[in-house]
């Protein structure tokens, strides 16, 4: 959930020796891996500022203080609330501090998931996180995905929660599929685009159909001259003249 990040302080022109490696140098943490355009291994250095920083199993890490937390001690899924304050925990270290209200985010280390303003820290028996209301919402009925529908708005879920806003559908209709909610052309399932399966391609007349889950997600016309058709992997707009040379 967390990765190694943050300012960037400096890069040592000496190879380091194994791709990945990460160890601590003073207070900085430190990564093995290939400068840019280059097979050369060279060590990049984020500093820990008024953290610390810390070594696991999985590597080097910068922790918000020198000592492990005893918040962490309750975590679940290394994550606890302490009233609207969200603390991120590795190793029994806090490393985060994410602020629900405000959605400021404390510390060296890289938070993944999304945070606006206004929200509350829930704990669930699975992960505590920012949410935007206290309890879980209609909009996120399947608590294994991550989108769901707000009315016709496109919102990001976390077990159930709403975490954040996400995108007004528009003229399009936000529906939810086995596999993600989505904006979709229509709020119909679309006939020739299989229930079961996402990222197909089928033809409908001179279109090509973006397939998900039985829904028609996206819709592109072929030029004039190009027809739609369906090969063994996808469909797509091929020349209407079977002599000429397809792009």
């Amino acid at each position: 959930m967390v990765a190694l990040l943050g300012q960037l302080i400096g890069c040592n022109a000496d190879e380091c020796e194994r791709y990945a490696e990460q160890r601590c140098r003073g207070n900085a943490a430190e990564l093995c891996s290939y400068a840019r355009d280059s097979t050369q291994l060279v060590l990049t250095s984020v500093g820990c500022g008024s953290g610390a920083c810390r070594e696991d199993g999985s590597g080097a890490y910068c922790a918000l203080a020198a000592e492990p937390d005893s918040r962490c001690g309750v975590a679940v899924g290394d994550t606890a609330c302490e009233q609207n304050v969200l603390v991120v925990c590795r190793s029994g270290f806090a490393i985060n501090e994410v602020d629900c209200e405000t959605a400021e985010v404390r510390g060296k280390e890289v938070y993944a998931w999304s945070v606006e303003s206004g929200g509350v820290c829930v704990a669930t028996p699975n992960a505590a996180f920012c949410a935007r209301d206290d309890e879980p919402s209609a909009a996120c009925p399947d608590v294994a995905l991550e989108s769901g529908c707000d009315g016709n708005e496109l919102v990001s879920c976390r077990h159930g929660y709403v975490t954040s806003s996400g995108v007004d559908c528009a003229d399009r209709f936000c529906s939810v599929t086995p596999g993600y909610a989505a904006c979709m052309v229509e709020a119909a399932l679309h006939p020739l685009c299989p229930p079961d399966i996402s990222g197909t391609t089928v033809c409908d007349g001179p279109n090509v159909i973006e397939c998900a889950y039985g829904h028609r997600e996206g819709q592109h016309p072929c030029e004039p001259g190009y027809v739609c058709r369906k090969t063994s992997t996808e469909a797509g707009c091929l020349n209407d003249n079977p002599d000429a040379q397809q792009p």
